[in-house]
């Protein structure tokens, strides 16, 4: 049996594994946007070895690309290679995931710098209140100029006057109306 593995993120991957009854470990790099096969006729055992330990790593069937909702480096098929239109896709929703996840990263660190603010400005003046903060990241023009047509820039309000209820199903959408 065939097995391939495709790489769906910007960087080289290397994977490891172990196959049932044999006692060295496989290492293969793929490169990035590409896939390779598996050396080997495989038998379904020894597929199923693979999978297993590299599901850990975020690899999944080519079946399940479309409902990836987190990042997947990884996608392997059996028996045919992995077409480029679901490496493509895969790619994207790698990238929508980063994207999410830096999100979340920076209201978490808007969230931290309004903590560390109100401490600072407690202990000028202990009287004081912090009622809201308005952070903003940009990004800032590099020396060789902007690699996409969309310089990045995001700002988050803390608002510790705001009534607070449940977090919204995507999680960073929430902390701008108040803190969470």
């Amino acid at each position: 049996m065939d097995m391939f593995i495709a790489n769906a993120t910007k960087q080289l991957f290397s994977i490891q594994y172990r196959l049932p009854e044999k006692p060295r470990v496989m290492i293969h790099d793929i490169p990035i946007g590409t896939q390779i096969k598996i050396p080997g006729d495989l038998s379904t055992p020894e597929v199923e070895a693979i999978v297993t330990q590299l599901t850990t790593y975020g690899m999944i069937s080519v079946d399940d690309v479309s409902r990836a909702k987190a990042e997947c480096p990884l996608v392997y098929s059996i028996g045919r290679p992995v077409t480029a239109a679901k490496m493509g896709e895969l790619a994207r929703r790698n990238i929508a995931a980063k994207d999410d996840l830096g999100q979340v990263i920076r209201q978490q660190a808007a969230v931290a710098l309004s903590d560390q603010a109100e401490k600072d400005l407690k202990s000028a003046m202990p009287r004081s209140t912090l009622k809201a903060v308005d952070i903003s990241v940009v990004e800032v023009e590099p020396a060789g100029g902007y690699r996409t047509a969309n310089p990045f820039g995001e700002g988050f309000r803390i608002d510790r006057m705001a009534p607070t209820g449940p977090a919204s199903p995507r999680g960073a959408r929430a902390a701008r109306g108040g803190r969470r």
